[in-house]
């Protein structure tokens, strides 16, 4: 603002008259441009802290992502090594039904002794 106080010093050191009312309009232009400068810096920090808030925003969601990815990774190989220790466990008990049943004297097939059967 110390311009706008120059210009009206010019004003008041001019006196009434034609050059009065140009610097007069002047300073209104000056006032007015300087209003619109400071508007448009409120306007600038504003956005640089929405900015900056986008930015955090976007680093936590990808920090997020990544530790959904990781549990999910995690979860699909703790469903992959169940199945598989399934697999094993119920090979392994056909296998035994297979001794059991030759012990016995009973024929187990691999069907009927690992329980899978055929559709209906």
């Amino acid at each position: 603002m110390v311009l706008v106080e120059r210009a009206s010093a010019v004003v008041t050191a001019l006196g009434e008259g034609d050059a009065a009312a140009r610097v007069a309009g002047f300073g209104h232009e000056i006032e007015r441009v300087a209003s619109f400068v400071g508007r448009q810096a409120v306007e600038l920090d504003a956005a640089r802290l929405a900015a900056a808030k986008l930015g955090a925003d976007n680093q936590r969601l990808t920090d997020e992502n990544q530790q959904m990815r990781a549990l999910l990774q995690a979860i699909l190989e703790a469903v992959e090594a169940d199945r598989r220790r399934t697999a094993e466990a119920m090979d392994g008990l056909a296998a035994q039904m297979r001794r059991l049943g030759s012990l016995v004297g009973c024929n187990i097939d691999e069907r009927s002794a690992s329980g899978r059967q055929a559709a209906l």
